[in-house]
C-alpha cells in the first residue's frame, strides 16, 4: 500500500489559526499568543497541507521574507477556491511588487507589513477575522 493513502489527514479544531512561516520568530509567536484561539506554525505549506484538513482553518497568516512564487502561489490560489470562508492574512517584508500583491489580494489576502507597529496590533486583528470567518459561507 501507498504510504500517502495510508496517511490520514487530521481535521484541525474550529477557531483554528495556521501561521505559515519559515522561520522560528519568538516576537512573533508570543504576540499572537495574545490571540484568542491558539496558533499553529508550520515552516512550510506543504507542510500544512501533509498534515492537516483545511476545513478548520478559520484564519491562514503567511509570514514570509522572500518573495512567494511559484506552486506556493498555486496552493494559496487553490485554497481561496476551496475554501471561501477562510480568512487570510499575508506579513510581508517590505512592499511586495503589483503582480504579488494583485494575486495575494486576489486570493483574499489582506497585506499588512511585518514591522513592529502592525505586530501589536496583530492579535486584535487576528481576532476579529476569527469572528468574521464564523459568519462566513464554507
Amino acid at each position: 500500500m501507498d504510504p500517502a493513502e495510508d496517511r490520514k489527514v487530521r481535521p484541525m479544531k474550529p477557531d483554528s489559526t495556521v501561521l505559515i512561516s519559515e522561520d522560528a520568530d519568538p516576537v512573533l509567536e508570543d504576540c499572537l499568543s495574545k490571540c484568542r484561539a491558539p496558533v499553529r506554525r508550520y515552516e512550510t505549506m506543504q507542510d500544512l497541507m501533509d498534515s492537516e484538513a483545511l476545513d478548520g482553518v478559520d484564519v491562514l497568516i503567511l509570514r514570509t521574507r522572500s518573495t512567494p512564487q511559484g506552486v506556493l502561489l498555486a496552493w494559496l490560489a487553490q485554497i481561496a477556491l476551496d475554501h471561501p470562508g477562510m480568512q487570510k492574512l499575508a506579513l510581508m517584508e517590505g512592499v511586495p511588487s503589483l503582480p504579488l500583491a494583485k494575486h495575494l489580494t486576489a486570493c483574499g489576502f489582506r497585506i499588512i507589513q511585518d514591522q513592529g507597529k502592525e505586530q501589536q496590533s496583530l492579535p486584535g486583528l487576528v481576532d476579529q477575522m476569527t469572528d468574521r470567518s464564523g459568519w462566513m459561507a464554507r
